[in-house]
């Protein structure tokens, strides 16, 4: 496989089991509510797909995370993949049983592997984890996937408060979808919280070093911070001096930016206002991964729970700019600064939805924003927004090259949207599937033209373009 085996001192009798071990996995399909129906059917070897839904290997494994950290609860073989709007049940991901430190090895054709789940062009396919309960118990938020290994990606699960915590924190997988395991062991010295992260909200892959992961952990959970990883989300640390700016509240982390142009460059923004500046809170700044900080006050008004981003360069949008912010609130729309902070200036009253707001620049080079009344477009860099597409709350907008994404972030039965890239002024209904819940966060392999989306209580799908 695409990964290479690193033992840790401390763990020399354990290794990755990438494709869980031998199980024999095998696949459960299971195709979206479109006109209320799900269609299950069962289906042997995890690579024959004839239906509208998801084929994913459900290995069965009991994931150990590592010492003293029972992961994922028993992610049981065979368990119900729930198939849209209003549909319960759990995913029918499989397990992998994880312990030591890989190395991420860049693919030399960015191809997915044997054994990835089969997909369907313009359908979306089940591709979350098994054995978690997808509703209000079960819901997925932060997602990632490594920018030189298609086949590896990240996801936050956790709930509003129902969930049990031996089920809430981040799952990997390196096959695509077909197989999760709960990751993300606590090795900070002496930290009294859980041994694993139990409730990210947000993940973040370094582009230039695809072993490290960054999480942020807020709003609930026992591991709130910004969290470093430098062995593909086995360990994570909590850095020594995060926090010595003295204005957070216990680290309640809600958004991390990585710079497009400098990837050790860091943004991160809380979910509570800080100290000094109560009940606004503004953002923490690294310049080197996490060893030193500052942070940049907020402006009055702010409120907490920002989403934040770095823009492209305005004279070659194929380049990021260092200096240029976007940063969205929930009750005094978005703001923009040029000079890394020292100034702002609000740019539209328009605000992001309540869990977030993503943004996306489409092959035209127009940018565009998710909001909580509707989608936001900008010709001139985020300097100027105009509303476009249907009316609702959007936490992600993203695209393939080619056409756009939007969907709404509350249901019960929530569609996509699509629009061309280039225009964005006009927004129709994609396929008939509908979800419980549209997107939290999207991303997209280009080269295997696969857009993934954490669809909050209905988990990780996949749409083959």
């Amino acid at each position: 496989m695409n990964f290479r085996h690193v033992l840790l001192p401390s763990m020399t009798s354990t290794l990755l089991c990438v494709l869980g071990c031998g199980s024999g996995a095998t696949a459960s399909n299971a195709g979206p509510a479109s006109a209320g129906g799900s269609g299950d059917s069962s289906s042997s070897g995890g690579a024959d797909n004839g239906s509208s839904g998801a084929n994913n290997g459900s290995a069965g494994a009991n994931n150990s995370a590592g010492a003293n950290n029972s992961a994922g609860a028993n992610n049981s073989a065979g368990a119900n993949s729930s198939a849209g709007a209003n549909s319960g049940g759990n995913g029918s991901g499989g397990a992998l049983s994880i312990v030591p430190a890989p190395v991420v090895v860049c693919t030399a054709d960015g191809k997915l592997p044997t054994g990835t789940p089969a997909l369907i062009k313009d359908t979306w396919v089940d591709v979350r984890p098994a054995g978690i309960p997808w509703g209000d118990n079960g819901q997925a938020t932060g997602l990632a996937i490594n920018p030189c290994n298609p086949a590896v990606m990240y996801v936050c699960i956790g709930s509003f408060d129902t969930s049990p915590q031996s089920l809430s924190g981040m799952y990997r997988t390196v096959d695509g979808g077909a197989n999760w395991a709960r990751v993300a062991r606590v090795i900070h010295p002496n930290y009294t919280g859980t041994t694993y992260i139990d409730g990210c909200a947000t993940v973040r892959v370094d582009p230039k070093n695809p072993s490290r992961v960054y999480v942020g952990q807020g709003v609930r959970g026992n591991n709130q911070g910004f969290w470093v990883s430098d062995d593909a989300g086995d360990s994570f640390d909590l850095p020594k001096t995060f926090g010595t700016f003295g204005n957070t509240e216990d680290g309640d982390v809600y958004d991390i930016a990585l710079d497009p142009a400098e990837s050790n460059h860091i943004l991160v923004t809380f979910h509570s206002g800080d100290k000094t500046n109560y009940p606004d809170s503004g953002v923490a700044v690294t310049p080197d991964g996490g060893k030193t900080w500052t942070y940049v006050t907020p402006q009055k008004g702010w409120g907490s729970g920002h989403s934040i981003n770095f823009l492209r360069n305005p004279n070659d949008l194929t380049q990021g700019n260092s200096e240029t912010w976007l940063l969205g609130t929930q009750g005094s729309g978005l703001w923009r600064t040029t000079d890394s902070g020292a100034t702002w200036a609000q740019v539209t009253s328009e605000n992001i939805q309540h869990g977030g707001g993503g943004i996306y620049y489409d092959s035209a080079g127009f940018l565009y924003a998710s909001g909580a009344e509707s989608t936001l477009k900008s010709t001139d860099n985020g300097a100027t927004w105009t509303k476009v597409g249907p009316s609702s709350g959007y936490n992600a907008v993203h695209g393939d090259g080619k056409t756009m994404f939007i969907g709404p972030s509350l249901g019960p039965d929530a569609q996509l949207y699509s629009s061309e890239e280039g225009k964005g002024d006009t927004w129709t209904p994609f396929n008939s599937q509908k979800f419980r819940q549209g997107p939290f966060e999207m991303v997209f392999d280009p080269k295997n033209q696969v857009l993934y989306a954490s669809m909050w209580t209905d988990g990780v799908w996949a749409l083959k373009r």
